[in-house]
């Protein structure tokens, strides 16, 4: 549709809440924890079947350039084409934040400054809170401890089936005992991590010290996961004072592996009591993790199962 080129959809985000701006797409940042950064990302895609110059007006974001930074501003789109724009967060003070992001497009001809205008518009909604925890804090790693910060669990790269554990401590900095509870959100995610514990009261001034285990039977892959929640309520009342969210990346992979030559050995014809010229076949590791094989006949011999198993 040559009267409206330019579209905006979004990536990454937690899609759009109810209100009048329905129908905008919208980038949500949800809460994050003061001194953590994140980034999103929307696209601008062209419909139609002329070029398409764009640019971004950021009115809207003046007086926020150390929480919200966008790139690129402008650009053309090609023919069916598409240019994907980048908005990080930065969680700086307390504040909620919700500016708008117009895109203004045209044509590739001078249309962005034409008189009178010829250039369309969309908004793009932004949406971020950036927070501290007031009755509990996170135990931050000590200076040279190579550990992401409170708040973040980087379980890395895994194969699949391996079982590791990351753990992080919520410190009580209130003058009260408090409760909390841990809960996650999606079935799918409950089926790959566990956390122990998952309830518990921290006196005044103590810290409790919270393990969380993944393992999967296939392959994930998850970034900045934001499922698993924190509760904190009041042990007598038993009224939640505040949420946050525990924020997860990890990725497990299968072994893969290439065997040559893929149809089998052939010795050929072979004389009588001669011995046969020896072949050769090749394993190679095509995976991100080494593994441990062992040559046998179609019955595992019982001494090579223990060393696979020992390994």
């Amino acid at each position: 549709d040559a009267s409206r080129p330019a579209t905006a959809d979004k990536k990454g985000d937690k899609g759009a809440k109810g209100g009048a701006d329905d129908d905008m797409p919208l980038i949500d940042f949800d809460r994050l924890l003061l001194e953590r950064a994140e980034e999103k990302e929307f696209v601008l895609e062209n419909s139609s079947f002329v070029p398409v110059e764009w640019r971004l007006d950021l009115s809207e974001l003046e007086g926020l350039e150390q929480e919200l930074k966008v790139h690129p501003t402008s650009g053309v789109l090609p023919v069916r084409g598409s240019a994907r724009v980048k908005v990080s967060f930065t969680a700086v003070e307390e504040k909620e934040l919700g500016p708008k992001i117009r895109v203004e497009f045209s044509d590739n001809e001078g249309g962005l400054d034409a008189e009178p205008s010829r250039a369309q518009e969309l908004f793009v909604k932004v949406t971020a809170e950036a927070y501290k925890i007031k009755a509990v804090a996170f135990d931050e790693p000590k200076p040279g401890e190579d550990k992401p910060p409170g708040g973040t669990l980087a379980f890395g790269d895994l194969p699949v089936g391996e079982t590791k554990s990351e753990s992080f401590a919520l410190k009580n900095h209130g003058k009260y005992d408090i409760d909390f509870a841990f809960t996650i959100r999606k079935a799918a995610v409950r089926d790959l991590f566990a956390v122990s514990p998952p309830q518990g009261t921290i006196p005044a001034g103590k810290s409790e010290t919270i393990t969380v285990s993944f393992c999967s039977a296939r392959e994930v892959l998850l970034k900045d996961q934001k499922d698993l929640r924190c509760s904190i309520s009041e042990p007598a009342t038993g009224e939640v004072v505040e949420t946050f969210p525990i924020s997860m990346s990890v990725k497990s992979v299968f072994s893969r592996f290439r065997l040559q030559p893929g149809r089998g050995i052939t010795f050929g014809a072979v004389k009588f009591n001669q011995t046969p010229p020896p072949r050769k076949f090749e394993l190679k590791n095509e995976g991100q993790f080494a593994f441990t094989f062992a040559v046998t006949s179609q019955e595992i011999a019982a001494n090579c199962r223990k060393a696979i198993v020992a390994a």
